[in-house]
């Protein structure tokens, strides 16, 4: 096991063990501890704003080093929609 360690920020639970695999994959040699952590969204359709929103919460909260999990989907004919806007469409869904 590795002595070196990187913080997983991530507000899903599923993530530790993604991250963990792909790494292992890649045969990276880090020691995960994830926080969990519900970030303040910002509306915005531009994913460069939306992480650097992320990133400054995070930089607030955790010593670097660190990954920041975040996510979005896209549907092909509706261009950067839902995107960064996707917790809050599925969440409009009622999902």
């Amino acid at each position: 096991m590795s002595n070196r360690t990187i913080s997983l920020i991530t507000s899903s639970k599923q993530k530790e063990k993604f991250y963990e695999l792909s790494f292992r994959v890649k045969n990276v040699d880090l020691r995960l501890v994830t926080q969990q952590f519900e970030f303040q969204d910002l509306q915005s359709l531009q994913e460069i704003e939306v992480l650097q929103h992320k990133i400054d919460q995070a930089i607030k909260r955790f010593y670097p080093p660190f990954c920041l999990d975040s996510e979005g989907f896209y549907i092909e004919g509706l261009p950067a929609f839902p995107g960064t806007l996707s917790r809050l469409v599925i969440q409009g869904m009622g999902w």
